[in-house]
């Protein structure tokens, strides 16, 4: 059956709006607003907490990708080739593990550094099975924010329901645009999930 254009240009405005790279910034959303103790911190240093991982994870890590398209690295910004993936994971590992450096020698609380490491130990396993096999990058990055929710729900008794049926409707409505898309098949998706989510839960618990 053939999917109507319509659907396809939803799936791609899905994509965008919950790319991987945003994961970052909508942790420290939820974890301040989370009932946990450091959303007692003044407005400014969430503010400024904030800014910090938007730009360290988002922004910067961002604009590889059209430098990487401009140098001919990549075919196109989607880099829906496999093989082409592996260079932006690297480089995107490399920057989030800088990031991890700069926020712990700024004396980020540890909660959030738990939570960026678990992010790079997602992105080392999701560039170790990209050498072998193409898996989505997108579904990996909500299942690691709904690892962080059933975290603090689990760890420190929060009640974070709404967060967690968010997270699970986000989840299935990214992966869905992915498979619609074309980019993704069914098995890509949930192990995505999957692994992003045991690698952020597991990360968290150990670190």
């Amino acid at each position: 059956m053939e999917i109507p254009g319509s659907a396809k240009s939803a799936s791609r405005v899905v994509s965008v709006l919950f790319h991987p790279l945003i994961v970052p910034t909508l942790g420290c959303f939820v974890i301040f607003n989370s009932g946990f103790y450091i959303g007692l911190l003044p407005f400014k240093i969430m503010q400024a907490v904030y800014i910090v991982v938007f730009v360290l994870t988002f922004v910067l890590p961002a604009l590889i990708i059209p430098a990487l398209y401009l140098q001919k690295y990549i075919s196109n910004i989607a880099i829906s080739e496999r093989r082409e993936r592996i260079l932006p994971l690297a480089i995107v590992a490399v920057m989030y593990s800088l990031s991890f450096y700069f926020m712990q020698r700024s004396g980020f609380p540890p909660i959030l550094l738990h939570f960026i490491a678990g992010g790079i130990v997602s992105l080392v396993l999701a560039l170790l099975v990209t050498l072998k096999w193409k898996i989505s990058l997108h579904t990996i990055g909500i299942g690691g924010l709904t690892a962080l929710v059933v975290y603090l729900t689990i760890t420190y008794r929060l009640e974070l329901y709404t967060y967690l049926m968010i997270c699970i409707v986000i989840a299935g409505i990214t992966g869905t645009a992915r498979m619609i898309a074309g980019s993704h098949t069914p098995a890509q998706v949930y192990s995505g999930f999957g692994l992003g989510f045991l690698s952020m839960y597991i990360s968290m618990s150990v670190f």
